[in-house]
Order: structure tokens, then C-alpha cells, then sequence
């Protein structure tokens, strides 16, 4: 994962995206900081706005629901999940 020098970096998302909280944390994959981590830092890289944010989540799931990521780098992750954005 890359280094941040504010250690409440991912805390600061959650609290500015209400919805983002509620939309990670009500699925499988929400607990799991190898997953959790990437899809912030798309999410904030992308600047999704919220209806975004959602149909982003739903392709993460359903694209997570035939993969285990618990062997793979955060790069990895980072690259699979940005395949999951509808541009």
C-alpha cells in the first residue's frame, strides 16, 4: 500500500463520502483492507460522485464474487478494480 503521511488519510474519505461508508462497509469485500484501501484511492483519484460511487461498488462485487485478491499486491488489486469503472 502507498505511504501516506497523514494516518487518518482513509478516515478523512469516509467521513466527506457518508455514502461511500455505507456502500463499502454493507458488503463482503468492505472489512478487507487489501480491497478496501484501492477502491478509496480510485474512487478519490477518479473524483466519482455518488450515483459513481455505487455502480462502481455493485461491479466490484459482482467482479470479487469469483476472486480471492488475499495473494495478490496492491497494485494488483488497484489495476483489476479500475476495470470495474463504467467510463
Amino acid at each position: 500500500m502507498p505511504e501516506r503521511n497523514d494516518k487518518y488519510y482513509y478516515t478523512k474519505i469516509l467521513i466527506n463520502k457518508t455514502d461511500l461508508w455505507l456502500n463499502l462497509f454493507e458488503r463482503f469485500f468492505g472489512f478487507n483492507p487489501f480491497v478496501c484501501f484501492p477502491i478509496m484511492d480510485i474512487i478519490t483519484e477518479k473524483d466519482l460522485g455518488q450515483a459513481a460511487v455505487r455502480k462502481f461498488l455493485v461491479n466490484v462485487n459482482s467482479y470479487l464474487s469469483f476472486r480471492d485478491l488475499n495473494h495478490f499486491s496492491y497494485n494488483e488489486i488497484t489495476e483489476d478494480l479500475k476495470n470495474c469503472i463504467d467510463e
